[in-house]
């Protein structure tokens, strides 16, 4: 009896100890299910992003890239060069003007420091664009006609005529007619006298015989050039107009 009971617990002992190694080995083999592997750097696993080289290439150290460089400053624009004129003897602001065909004017504005009945000679004038310039065309003379210019006030202005007089002077005429309801003071005009080859301009302040032009009434403007002037004119004359008041 006393074997059999030995015999009985060693092998339940034996048995137990199985067990017990067979639950060891499950727990093994589970834990190292679990443990991942290391990776391959050869191996691609599917789902992982692969790194790649950029198609642009990086700046070089110290370039500045394209779009952050300064646009190019444009070059200046050339300024044209003036025109100028030196006086000489016997010319006139108006008459400078009325050869270089630019109102007088504009001629006084491009000098404000020269005064027109005041010049030596010698004095150098700024000569301002004409319009002719401006426009790209050139107007002739019409010799022994008169140039007339638009008007600063609504008035009807007839044809300029100049008529050499028995002591060597011209006397201009030009008649005007006030077109308006009202009445028009303190008009004047400018005229210049020039011999056929404009060598020699002559101006003259050409005024009524009346302070006022009443409505619907026509007076002349008239001016005179004394022969000391109009002695160096050459007939035929080319002679122009410009009402300035």
């Amino acid at each position: 009896m006393f074997f059999g009971k030995d015999n009985r617990s060693r092998t339940s002992l034996a048995s137990l100890l199985l067990a017990v190694n067979l639950l060891l080995a499950a727990c093994a083999s589970g834990s190292s299910l679990e443990t991942p592997l290391p990776d391959d750097p050869t191996t691609t696993r599917t789902g992982q992003l692969t790194p790649y080289i950029s198609p642009t290439a990086p700046f070089a150290t110290g370039e500045t890239p394209r779009s952050n460089l300064p646009a190019p400053t444009p070059p200046p624009t050339p300024t044209p060069t003036p025109r100028t004129h030196e006086v000489k003897k016997g010319e006139d602001m108006g008459g400078i003007a009325w050869l270089y065909r630019v109102s007088l004017e504009a001629l006084m504005e491009a000098n404000p420091t020269v005064q027109p009945n005041m010049m030596s000679v010698g004095t150098r004038l700024i000569i301002p664009p004409s319009k002719t310039e401006a426009t790209g065309g050139d107007a002739p003379i019409d010799p022994g006609a008169a140039s007339q210019t638009p008007t600063p006030v609504p008035l009807s202005a007839g044809r300029l005529t100049c008529t050499r007089v028995e002591d060597g002077g011209v006397w201009c005429f030009m008649p005007v007619q006030n077109t308006q309801s009202f009445a028009l003071e303190g008009l004047s005009a400018v005229f210049r006298l020039a011999d056929e080859q404009a060598q020699t301009v002559l101006m003259q302040r050409a005024f009524l015989p009346l302070d006022t032009l009443p409505a619907g009434v026509s007076l002349p403007l008239a001016a005179y050039f004394p022969p000391e002037q109009a002695a160096g004119l050459a007939f035929p004359y080319q002679f122009s107009s410009e009402i300035i008041s």
